[in-house]
């Protein structure tokens, strides 16, 4: 039997993630960037170049160190179009987010919150592997399902509930937490006028040492490629296929799996 660690044996991990390229993201990556935290961002590529919203020449060097994910062309709740205009809506986005960013897009935010079991069949079959809702859990578990991945909390939540954080800090001795995801809309900020919330939630975050901060992509990856770690029988021997180090705590020693 063994415990699942994550890389640089952190014990835990913290990731956010945030929805529809409003300006306003300028400002909280800015935030981010300085307390040492990532984030994925899901972009609309359809609204971009307007007013309140980033420019398309922005996203490689804006999002530089952080992850870009899907979240429609045009913001449409996915099960009140065709079939086709899904496939259109996130395949486009897609093609577009990859030719702006550079990066490999492999996850989405659903607009709304909104996702089904045939949503989410199409979107794996355009290579879209983990999905967020808007389903707070209170929780600091891993999701059953990535492309059902239901948040901690709502960054106004944690704002507000402050033991949501303090908990996942300095959890009881019976509670092994793996996982702090915060979610919102950066324009939230502007309309509440509570940046200083937020900075002084993400400062109460960073730097610390057993935490690994990370966008939601760089989390699916670690956590499929440790699904793949074989283990015998006995337990005595464990072996990794996938050629990522996994980290691992077992009969009281930290082990990397290679």
């Amino acid at each position: 039997m063994y415990r699942l660690l994550f890389p640089g044996s952190k014990q835990k991990a913290v990731t956010f993630s945030y929805d529809d390229n409003a300006i306003h993201d300028r400002r909280l990556i800015d935030i981010f960037n300085r307390y040492g935290l990532k984030g994925t961002f899901n972009l609309n590529s359809g609204r971009m170049d307007v007013e309140g919203y980033i420019a398309s020449s922005e996203v490689p060097t804006l999002y530089k160190g952080h992850e870009i994910a899907c979240h429609g062309v045009k913001h449409l709740f996915p099960n009140q179009i065709s079939d086709g205009e899904l496939v259109r809506e996130y395949w486009n986005d897609r093609l577009n987010l990859e030719k702006l960013s550079g990066q490999i897009i492999t996850g989405l935010a659903y607009p709304f919150g909104v996702q089904n079991a045939h949503i989410r069949s199409a979107l794996e079959l355009m290579g879209l592997h983990f999905g967020r809702t808007v389903e707070s859990t209170k929780s600091y578990f891993f999701p059953e399902d990535f492309l059902v991945w239901n948040p901690t909390c709502h960054h106004q939540e944690a704002i507000d509930n402050p033991s949501i954080v303090d908990t996942f800090l300095n959890p009881p001795a019976y509670m092994q937490p793996d996982l702090l995801y915060i979610w919102g809309h950066s324009y939230e900020f502007a309309q509440a006028d509570n940046w200083a919330d937020m900075e002084a939630l993400c400062q109460k975050l960073s730097g610390h040492e057993d935490i690994w901060y990370a966008t939601n992509g760089e989390i699916y990856r670690y956590k499929k490629a440790a699904e793949q770690l074989m283990e015998s029988a006995d337990g005595s021997r464990i072996e990794n296929p996938t050629g990522v180090p996994i980290w691992i705590l077992k009969d009281g020693e930290v082990k990397v799996i290679r």
